[in-house]
């Protein structure tokens, strides 16, 4: 009879189990957020830390891939295939912000997602607190797949009407008592767009006034960096995640 080996875990497969209980994940963004050196080696080591019955895995076919599949690695429940493009959605964001605060030495920050926060009204995608010479930044994050509307006769399940609950969130200071101890100067809300979109939502911002606002891209941020100015404030300026202009103003 064939003698079963034990799996010997180390710390990254420590944090690799935690990160999926936070959220599923697919093996690249795995080997960028727990270290790995590949994706290829953040697979094999998914495959094994499965086998042992710690965390599952199901396919996620993209459209974009010609047909061809990955698997999506996760614990606990089993997301919803329909939810799986914009669960992955946020976790780029994640990476994101992973890459820029591991390339900077004067910027430290901490990512939570939406789940995570226990907030009521509005329930962000995710939210960073990011700390610069001693002062802290809120971030929210919203991830639009297209999916809803940004206006809706009724003024309900639509962008407009969440960012206006947004609004209401922080005109009312709400934020500072909901992450005490930290306290802010107000927060930024990092909303991610399909392209088609970015002008349309912009002009909303103007229109509505939402000075708390900065809309891109998916594509901006993981080309460019989420701290270079790739972001569309509501007055139409272009500025960095700090709300500071392109010409360093």
């Amino acid at each position: 009879m064939k003698k079963t080996v034990p799996i010997r875990f180390g710390p990254r497969d420590t944090q690799t189990i935690a990160e999926l209980g936070r959220s599923a994940m697919t093996p690249s963004q795995i080997a960028y957020v727990c270290g790995y050196t590949q994706p290829k080696k953040a697979s094999q080591r998914c495959t094994r830390i499965r086998r042992a019955g710690l965390i599952k895995c199901m396919p996620n076919f993209q459209p974009a891939r010609q047909g061809k599949g990955e698997f999506v690695y996760y614990r606990g429940r089993r997301p919803k295939p329909s939810a799986l493009p914009h669960i992955l959605a946020v976790v780029d964001f994640r990476v994101a912000i992973h890459q820029w605060l591991h390339q900077t030495l004067d910027v430290n920050g901490e990512f939570f997602y939406g789940h995570e926060l226990g907030l009521t009204n509005p329930i962000p995608d995710a939210a960073i607190i990011l700390q610069k010479n001693q002062k802290s930044a809120l971030v929210f994050v919203e991830v639009d797949m297209g999916t809803e509307t940004v206006f809706s006769p009724r003024g309900h399940h639509c962008l407009s009407d969440k960012l206006l609950r947004y609004g209401s969130y922080f005109d009312s200071g709400q934020y500072n008592r909901d992450f005490h101890p930290n306290c802010f100067r107000g927060f930024r809300l990092a909303l991610i767009v399909p392209p088609t979109r970015i002008r349309r939502v912009q002009r909303l911002a103007s229109t509505e006034h939402h000075d708390f606002l900065l809309v891109s891209t998916l594509e901006a941020v993981k080309s460019s960096g989420i701290h270079q100015p790739i972001w569309y404030a509501f007055d139409g300026t272009i500025v960095d995640l700090f709300g500071r202009r392109k010409d360093g103003d």
